[in-house]
């Protein structure tokens, strides 16, 4: 049973899997079969208007939820890894049986303060999300655990501590390390610190009314702070959460990234 309090919330895409070189990979769609972009809340849907048996929930930077995935823990007659035990029950929050059949996706709620995470630990195939991404949503619940979804920020950083690897000091995205610019390395970290700023950057236009593209103008006008230069600004902002198939989509001659970045080197 999929809890209400998600589907309550219009952050719904259906999802169809697809054959690619790397493997079968499902891709977020519309309501009319189209491509969906999980970054752009006008391409999320109402959850009555997904797909029956194939819905997929898009976690924000601007809501309380978190994804645990752990990846093919589940063997053939439906034992559990140990180590996936032990996060379950340490977590003790909505569990539910992935598409596959071989792995599970938790659901908790916790503070953003926490930290933003998309990492795959080297102990198991865990991972754990808060934004750019969207879960498949099975609604098979996982027997013995709970339906509902707790509040776990100790938990979730118990998991983030033992199970995915964290640098001793914090890897800043987005740095240009071509000439090793201290400079500029500094200038983002302190950029980083400013709450704004970092919303922009993970990817959110809360402050904009989600206006993607005058926060996609945002975000670059804070980062003239760092460089004017075109390539650079580029490079800066493909590395943020920021960065879609939109920024190289056509525009005349030019890129609609492209148009941007000289549009705010122009005011």
């Amino acid at each position: 049973m999929i809890p209400k309090e998600l589907k309550d919330i219009d952050q719904w895409v259906s999802w169809k899997q697809i054959d690619t070189p790397v493997g079968e990979k499902k891709i977020p769609i519309k309501p009319d079969g189209r491509p969906a972009n999980i970054l752009s809340p006008s391409d999320w849907s109402p959850f009555s208007r997904t797909a029956t048996d194939q819905k997929g929930f898009v976690f924000t930077y601007d809501d309380v939820y978190w994804g645990v995935d752990i990846d093919r823990c589940l063997n053939d007659n439906d034992e559990l890894s140990d180590t996936s035990l032990r996060i379950i029950r340490t977590m003790n929050s909505y569990t539910e049986i992935s598409p596959s059949g071989q792995g599970l996706h938790i659901i908790v709620k916790a503070p953003k303060s926490i930290g933003l995470y998309r990492n795959r630990g080297d102990k198991e195939k865990i991972e754990v999300y808060k934004t750019r991404r969207f879960f498949t949503i099975t609604g098979m619940n996982l027997p013995g655990t709970t339906k509902q979804i707790e509040y776990r920020p100790i938990e979730l950083q118990w998991l983030i501590d033992n199970y995915l690897p964290i640098p001793k000091k914090p890897v800043i995205p987005g740095i240009n390390r071509k000439n090793n610019n201290a400079a500029s390395e500094a200038s983002l970290a302190a950029l980083m610190s400013i709450p704004k700023f970092e919303r922009l950057w993970r990817g959110s236009s809360i402050d904009f009314g989600n206006d993607m593209s005058r926060g996609d103008m945002s975000l670059l006008r804070w980062l003239t702070r760092i460089t004017k230069d075109e390539d650079e600004l580029d490079k800066l902002f493909r590395k943020s959460d920021r960065y879609r198939e939109k920024w190289d989509s056509k525009r005349g001659t030019t890129t609609y990234g492209k148009k941007t970045i000289q549009k705010i080197l122009r005011t």
